[in-house]
């Protein structure tokens, strides 16, 4: 009976037939709360716009540099000398480190033979594909990495011990340049050192494609003057190769005509402050090197792009630079 009683006055006190000093006051309190909620919704895409700025917006430009093209940087010097290009090797890591300080990064070296020209009656035989009038030339390389960047498709690697002297060089050679040259795994190359006038054999022993990849997990092929096809050409001649021999190749039998590297920084370690210190370091890098001890005229080729001036705008993922 009390309920009953309660629940009847509570429906009077409510009901829109009272007087008229109480609706107004619920017709107040139902103004007052509409704005205090207002309010509170305010507030709440206001503090999830400022977590979204502070923390969705970075890892965005993260997540933009991790996915980035050309972030490599690419250092190509003439070099005579494969006891000299360990130290320029040894140098160039310490600087690169130096110029990124904190920031990982894997690292690696080519030696590259003068150009090699083919000699009448032995293999391999002009290609067509040299062009008429151009000289058809090859190149050997001691590229480091190079079985964990490449897949055999026939034969074996080089051996890393140093061959017999006056036995051919062994070598492996693309699958692309082994096509277009109609050699394969098993044949006895013969070329003239274009430089020295000297004869060198090579015993093809395996042939091999690359592995490919998108961004910095293809960053390891801009250690090779060759694109993927196997051949690079310029006005009056064409090179086939690279002709990947051990390092223990370079002496007396090959000559060192240059030396390329490439080193590619571990983009997931990038806070988005470290942009800036990092760009100024590999530009002051890149302006030291040509004049610079045993790297004197090295060339450093790098996209790897600076802090972007608006941090709300998205670096396009296939630019190469900043916006």
């Amino acid at each position: 009976m009390n309920l009953l009683f309660s629940l009847r006055n509570a429906v009077v006190v409510i009901s829109p037939r009272g007087p008229l000093a109480l609706r107004r006051m619920i017709a107040h309190w139902v103004v007052l709360a509409a704005a205090a909620l207002t309010t509170l919704v305010a507030a709440t895409v206001a503090a999830a716009l400022t977590v979204f700025t502070g923390q969705a917006l970075p890892q965005a430009v993260k997540h933009d540099l991790v996915i980035a093209p050309a972030t490599t940087l690419s250092v190509t010097t003439l070099m005579s000398d494969p006891g000299q290009a360990a130290q320029g090797s040894a140098a160039l890591h310490a600087r690169i480190a130096a110029a990124m300080p904190g920031i990982p990064f894997s690292f690696y070296a080519a030696l590259w033979s003068d150009p090699l020209g083919l000699v009448r009656g032995a293999l391999p035989a002009p290609p067509p594909s040299a062009g008429q009038g151009n000289a058809a030339l090859l190149q050997a390389a001691a590229m480091s990495g190079i079985a964990s960047h490449a897949a055999l498709v026939a034969g074996q690697w080089p051996p890393a011990a140093a061959s017999t002297p006056g036995q051919p060089i062994p070598a492996a050679l693309p699958a692309s340049a082994a096509a277009l040259l109609h050699v394969r795994a098993g044949d006895v190359l013969r070329l003239r050192d274009r430089v020295t006038n000297a004869l060198v054999s090579f015993d093809i022993t395996g042939v091999f494609v690359p592995r490919q990849g998108d961004g910095p997990s293809g960053a390891y092929w801009k250690l090779s003057y060759f694109p993927a096809s196997g051949r690079s050409a310029s006005f009056g001649s064409t090179t086939y190769g690279p002709l990947v021999v051990g390092r223990v190749a370079f002496g007396p039998a090959l000559t060192v005509l240059s030396e390329s590297w490439v080193a590619q920084p571990a983009m997931t370690a990038f806070q988005e402050a470290d942009l800036n210190p990092v760009s100024a370091g590999v530009a002051a890098l890149g302006e030291s090197l040509p004049n610079s001890g045993v790297l004197n005229g090295a060339q450093l080729t790098t996209s790897l792009p600076a802090r972007p001036r608006d941090r709300h705008r998205a670096w396009p993922p296939n630019s190469g630079r900043w916006p």
